[in-house]
Formats: C-alpha cells, sequence, structure tokens
C-alpha cells in the first residue's frame, strides 16, 4: 500500500488510537510503528498473539500489568 491510501484510510489514527491503549511508552512507540503486511504467516502470527492476549485478559487475575512490563524492561536494560 502506498502513502496516500494509508491516509485515506486513517491508517495514522488508528495507530495513534491503538498507542492510547498502551501501558507503557515501549509499547506506544511500538503501536506508532506498526505497518501492515500481505505476508500471510506474519498475518497468522499476529493474529495468534492478538487471541493469546485475549486468553490472559479473560482471567481477569491480569488487569494491570505495567509494573511487570516496567520490572521485564528493567531486566532487558531498556530503561
Amino acid at each position: 500500500m502506498n502513502e496516500q491510501t494509508f491516509m485515506v484510510q486513517g491508517y495514522d489514527k488508528i495507530k495513534e488510537d491503538i498507542a492510547g491503549f498502551a501501558l507503557t511508552e515501549s509499547g506506544r512507540i511500538k503501536a506508532r510503528e506498526m505497518q501492515p503486511s500481505i505476508n500471510m504467516q506474519q498475518i497468522t502470527s499476529w493474529q495468534e498473539e492478538v487471541s493469546e492476549a485475549i486468553e490472559i485478559l479473560k482471567l481477569r487475575r491480569y488487569k494491570d500489568v505495567s509494573a511487570m512490563a516496567k520490572l521485564m524492561i528493567m531486566q532487558q536494560g531498556n530503561y
């Protein structure tokens, strides 16, 4: 897809909306850097990740993962 198509579809607005749900700065950055794919293997992988995240959220014991995310970032040295 070209830039004109992205603009018409409001792709930047969609990315900003998604970034608004992120609990960490690294999550917001990743959301803003997202690009669409036509690679079926990549798309399938992303769908599996989303399905896993939905199942985790259904457990309801992981309401706020921001503290855990910060700990993981610090352990990786990305602070």
